[in-house]
């Protein structure tokens, strides 16, 4: 009897679909994804063990730059003490006036804002908050102005938030590279990936704007704790 190839279909069906029921029967409790293609399919079975590791670094990574832009928040005084002293009043205006800067630093919405708000918009915010929290001290210390706090704002961005975002970023794109070149992790989880990269990519271009935009310069009367005791 002869055959050809359409009488070999059928069974050749029922034997994968035999086959792949018993592989799914085997591995039921920790199957996460099935992908179909033309050149067969793939079983992935740690769909849950890569998102506790993207999940992990993520924290790592982000933990690092907050506590970079902390340290880098507290070290700034808006009245330099070696020009206005130690008196209760310095201090305190300087501790009001770093505390929006560490508040932002915990709430981790620098790139969202950013992307949104765009860099004068970023500046203009951080710069009200400032003149709120100092508003009752500009009789006291005239040089309070609108201007003298936007250049801290500019320099407090040029110093500590720039450069930890800027490297927070990057290594998340570096590792979200190195996630898409894996062969143990699913399509679907791919894709997030992908977007999560691309947005991170979006990023930088924003932090790169932050950084050039017109007016942020360093100023000389602003003075970084520990910069001349090798704390910095």
């Amino acid at each position: 009897m002869e055959l050809n190839w359409q009488d070999l279909v059928i069974p050749a069906m029922s034997f994968c679909a035999g086959f792949i029921s018993a592989l799914m029967m085997g591995l039921k409790d920790k199957v996460t994804e099935i992908f179909f293609s033309r050149s067969g399919f793939q079983v992935y079975t740690n769909s849950s063990d890569v998102s506790f590791e993207i999940m992990g670094e993520l924290e790592r990574i982000d933990s690092s730059a907050q506590k970079t832009i902390r340290k880098g928040s507290t070290g700034m005084e808006l009245l330099p003490v070696d020009q206005h002293g130690t008196s209760t009043e310095v201090i305190l205006v300087n501790y009001k006036a770093v505390m929006p800067l560490v508040i932002a630093t915990y709430e981790n919405h620098h790139t969202r804002e950013l992307l949104c708000d765009g860099a004068d918009g970023y500046i203009a915010e951080k710069t009200n908050e400032l003149l709120q929290v100092t508003q009752h001290w500009k009789k006291r210390f005239p040089n309070l102005t609108k201007d003298y706090i936007a250049d801290h704002v500019c320099t407090w961005t040029k110093t500590a938030l720039v450069p930890a975002l800027r490297k927070a970023c990057n290594e998340k794109i570096n590792f979200y590279k190195s996630l898409l070149a894996r062969t143990n992790i699913s399509e679907s989880v791919k894709v997030k990936i992908k977007e999560w990269l691309a947005k991170n990519e979006r990023y930088i271009v924003c932090i790169d704007e932050l950084n050039a935009r017109s007016g942020i310069q360093y100023r000389t009367s602003i003075i970084m704790k520990g910069e001349n005791d090798g704390n910095g």
